[in-house]
């Protein structure tokens, strides 16, 4: 990566690899955790909600459920908008990620096939709580549950540059990173750090992780003000809506 064009001073102390350009994300490269991958419209704002779950390791957007080859953003051929995530079982359970996702987007509406509302389920016990979560939403309105669960066969990668998007979209923080876009589908820093400039943390959860993100000391308090600058304004309200 080498040194920082700006007064920012970086943690030097480790070693560079394909996939780690910073300390913490080589701390975290070979920790995996379990899968989890869920469709709910437009992949960029709930990578950058579930990033924003303590537990959460890395969050990549991609394509998945149809069977054509090579689904692109501009060509997503017969797949579905989706999220690939990695999580730690010990830290957040996937019912808890299961609550995230019937919160943060609206499983009533008939939206086209790019943006349908999916659980792709990678066993038998994430499948069983899918259906017992849809079952308890049944129960929340007279509305027709869109939503559809199925089993995870195989998830499209986006483009490099696609990932992280609306961290990306914060012009004073992402450059200050240094994190190249190959790196940026594996990367945990990127992960967390896009779900505390989108407001989707508190700052004072910020407060207790900032030691395990070793960041510049200006760069953590200005991902400190974005994300209190986008706090949303009534509480369990998303700002980016899907």
């Amino acid at each position: 990566m080498g040194c920082c064009k700006s007064k920012d001073v970086w943690q030097t102390n480790f070693k560079a690899t394909e996939l780690s350009s910073n300390k913490c994300d080589a701390e975290w490269e070979e920790i995996m955790g379990n899968p989890a991958t869920f469709a709910m419209g437009s992949h960029w704002g709930p990578a950058a909600r579930f990033g924003a779950i303590p537990g959460v390791i890395r969050v990549r957007v991609g394509f998945t459920g149809g069977t054509e080859e090579e689904p692109m953003y501009n060509d997503p051929k017969d797949h579905i908008e989706a999220v690939s995530l990695q999580f730690d079982p010990d830290r957040v359970t996937y019912q808890r990620l299961l609550e995230l996702f019937w919160d943060y987007h609206d499983w009533t509406l008939e939206n086209p096939h790019q943006y349908s509302s999916f659980i792709f389920c990678h066993d038998e016990e994430q499948k069983s709580a899918a259906e017992a979560s849809f079952l308890e939403m049944l129960k929340k309105t007279e509305k027709k549950v869109r939503t559809k669960i199925g089993t995870y066969t195989q998830f499209w990668q986006a483009d490099d540059d696609f990932q992280h998007n609306l961290l990306q979209q914060h012009k004073n923080i992402f450059p200050r990173l240094h994190i190249p876009f190959v790196q940026l589908a594996h990367s945990h820093l990127a992960t967390r750090v896009e779900g505390y400039v989108c407001g989707y943390a508190k700052p004072e959860l910020f407060d207790d992780e900032v030691a395990e993100l070793y960041l510049p000391t200006t760069l953590s308090s200005d991902i400190r003000k974005e994300c209190m600058a986008n706090q949303p304004s009534d509480e369990g309200v998303d700002k980016f809506p899907l």
